[in-house]
């Protein structure tokens, strides 16, 4: 696979605030996997999935510590493996980036960054758009970090992400040859939501600065307020009944390091 790319930087003004244009293109593979290789399982002669990304961009120095970032980003997918359909499948992604960001200084750092994007494939057989399995279209993060002096610091991290795709089960067909239930998946595929995610996480270090060596111990505490999010759906054995299965609960982990 010859994947060839290009990246561009311009300073449209020189010193403070500074304002930077950006922007680059490039083509990328990604090869198929084994098991869609397999002989057995899988297809022959398969070729890499492909995409063209191309990417504008902003950066402005708003202060000496915050800059902001704005891009605005395309990919072209094509070449993609599709099931008994070998490298027919088709595909666009798009949407916004923005990063504002704090510069580390003696105390703090941090940034809140947001996505907003969406992605569909069309499989040459149907024709038919639908939502790639990881389209995510809201994407929120806060990250932040304070230095209180003594070798104290605390820092958090907030996360939030519209719900990826899925694609229900309407019921169950039973299979008199195997004597077992199959679902019948809903149409267009990936056509519902899992819920909102959302989390936070808190961090606690403390350092003690020896003559030849250091002593940390932290406190790591992921999902504070025990958020109960949804990762998949799982369902009864003749699929007439379903329920969420959920991530990670409050989890806090305790560290201690030498050094």
């Amino acid at each position: 696979d010859f994947s060839p790319r290009i990246n561009f930087r311009q300073d449209l003004s020189r010193g403070f605030p500074r304002t930077t244009l950006k922007a680059g293109i490039g083509l990328f593979y990604q090869p198929p996997q084994s098991l869609e290789t397999d002989p057995v399982f899988g297809q022959p002669n398969l070729r890499s999935n492909r995409s063209l990304h191309t990417d504008v961009g902003l950066e402005q120095q708003i202060s000496r510590q915050i800059n902001l970032s704005v891009d605005v980003f395309a990919k072209r997918l094509d070449q993609l493996v599709t099931p008994a359909d070998g490298n027919t499948g088709e595909g666009v992604a798009f949407g916004t980036e923005w990063l504002l960001r704090y510069e580390p200084d003696d105390r703090f750092f941090g940034w809140i960054a947001y996505t907003l994007s969406r992605g569909d494939r069309v499989a040459q057989s149907t024709a038919t758009p639908a939502l790639i399995n990881y389209d995510q279209t809201h994407v929120l993060t806060v990250l932040g970090s304070y230095d209180f002096g003594h070798g104290i610091r605390a820092g958090l991290r907030f996360h939030l992400v519209y719900g990826n795709p899925y694609t229900p089960v309407t019921q169950g067909a039973y299979d008199a040859t195997t004597g077992n239930y199959q679902p019948v998946l809903a149409s267009p595929p990936n056509g519902s939501r899992l819920p909102l995610f959302h989390q936070l996480d808190l961090r606690f270090d403390k350092t003690w600065t020896f003559k030849s060596w250091r002593l940390s111990t932290y406190l790591d505490v992921q999902n504070v307020y025990n958020q109960e999010n949804v990762e998949a759906i799982t369902y009864n054995y003749d699929y007439s009944k379903s329920a969420p299965v959920a991530g990670l609960p409050f989890l806090p982990s305790l560290g201690l390091r030498g050094e």
